[in-house]
């Protein structure tokens, strides 16, 4: 299991991202991609057609704006002038990708997210470019092999995540620097500081019930990954009764952090949602720890000049993993959409080249720095990121490494931790209770 974390902070201003035309010494694929690249340097776009070239192909997606892809198709151009790259908003992208995909040559690439691969006919799939192929001319050197391991389907590969998908704190560090504190890394770090704030008459940790629930997926997934046995997973996993008193410490930390005030119901209050508004009350000033999901995180920047308050007091924030470990913070990593090529398109030689760039090193970096998402890049050399660091092992966890496609275990942990947090459900009886029920609703509904 993988020990790499991707730290970013974000300093209170909005990220500013280059146009990169990111050409230099060629590119070279792993285990994937075309061989005729295979000695070139990894992650490093290098131009493979005529720059005369002419050609048309739209990118579709369920984003109405997608200013990632704008900047990125910018910078191509500066490359290939005669190559016209269209973004299209699709309706119910869901249920429409797979006929477009199949039916018009002038779709070049798509937006996927796995779930958009879990139709009833199984010919999307089909009708998208096998990534892994070695003949099909793609180059993810560049990517972090962890982004796309759980992405294959039937030993082929449809789509690369441009993102990781992370849980963790917005920290308010001017907040935290004005009260003497740090922004805490460990489980005793974080109830010391959470003391502290209490005692200077803040509520720590803060956001919609929606949101506090994730507070505890990356300590819940990781406790799980290293404390249960398989059999004791699949037992949760399938609803089985009193299986889940293994995750019984998981609900008491829930349980002990409502009683000392980390959280509250009267501050959850203040939350409409766990997107706008929880950004917007974030900005007040006034809440030492927001937490959020990078999705989340996302909105941030763009929000900063909406807010009144943060305009006429800006403060400096950083988002952090969850810092539950005993020796360093956990995490629990996710993937987020990427694209997929379609086989169908008219001009899929050209198609294919803008999906190279996209996945260059420097580029992809660019699309995390507008998007405010962690990158999938091997290297980060955004200025939204930190370098990257290590997690000891057994601090990290990635959704794929459990035997659980649809998720059920963390969704029913998740709607168990919701009902604790405010007050619903009292004791550790009927938490074990409420997660089996939680169980065997969500495998019910799939």
């Amino acid at each position: 299991m993988s020990t790499t974390r991707r730290d970013f902070c974000m300093l209170g201003a909005a990220a500013g991202a280059a146009l990169l035309a990111g050409c230099g010494g060629g590119a070279s694929s792993d285990a994937t991609g075309s061989d005729a690249t295979a000695t070139a340097e990894a992650g490093v776009f290098e131009p493979s057609l005529d720059a005369d070239t002419e050609a048309s192909f739209t990118v579709i997606s369920d984003y109405e704006n997608f200013e990632a892809l704008d900047a990125a198709v910018l910078g191509f151009q500066e490359l290939y002038p005669n190559v016209n790259i269209t973004h299209e908003h699709l309706d119910d992208f869901a249920s429409n990708v797979e006929q477009r995909i199949t039916s018009d040559p002038t779709v070049g690439m798509a937006l996927l997210a796995s779930y958009h691969l879990n139709d009833t006919t199984g010919t999307l799939v089909d009708n998208l470019v096998d990534l892994s192929a070695g003949d099909s001319g793609v180059n993810l050197s560049g990517v972090d092999e962890n982004a796309y391991a759980a992405c294959y389907v039937d030993d082929k590969l449809p789509y690369v995540p441009l993102w990781f998908r992370e849980i963790g704190i917005v920290a308010n560090t001017t907040l935290l620097e004005g009260e003497g504190l740090e922004v805490p890394t460990t489980y005793q770090e974080f109830c010391d500081c959470c003391d502290a704030l209490i005692a200077a008459g803040y509520v720590p940790v803060q956001g919609h019930p929606q949101n506090i629930q994730y507070f505890f997926t990356p300590y819940g997934m990781n406790y799980l990954h290293n404390e249960a046995t398989d059999e004791q997973f699949a037992a949760i996993r399938d609803g089985e009764e009193g299986s889940t008193v293994v995750v019984d410490d998981v609900f008491q930390m829930a349980f002990d952090f409502l009683d000392k005030g980390y959280y509250t119901k009267e501050a959850m209050d203040r939350y409409e949602d766990y997107y706008d508004n929880a950004i917007l009350t974030f900005f007040e000033g006034d809440v030492p720890f927001l937490v959020a999901t990078s999705d989340t995180v996302s909105g941030m920047a763009k929000r900063e000049s909406k807010s009144e308050a943060f305009s006429a007091n800006p403060f400096e924030y950083s988002f952090n993993y969850t810092p539950l470990g005993e020796k360093a913070p956990v995490e629990y990593v996710d993937t987020d959409a990427g694209f997929g090529l379609s086989a169908n398109c008219e001009c899929l030689d050209v198609a294919t080249e803008f999906f190279n760039y996209c996945y260059s090193t420097d580029v992809l970096n660019q699309f995390g720095q507008i998007k405010g998402k962690p990158t999938t890049a091997k290297e980060d050399t955004g200025e939204l990121y930190a370098a990257l660091g290590d997690l000891p092992e057994g601090y990290v966890c990635y959704a794929w490494d459990f035997d659980d496609p649809v998720r059920t275990v963390e969704y029913a942990l998740c709607d168990t931790i919701r009902p604790i947090i405010i007050g619903e459900v009292t004791t550790l009886e009927e938490a074990e209770a409420k997660m089996v029920e939680e169980a065997l609703a969500h495998a019910n509904s799939d």
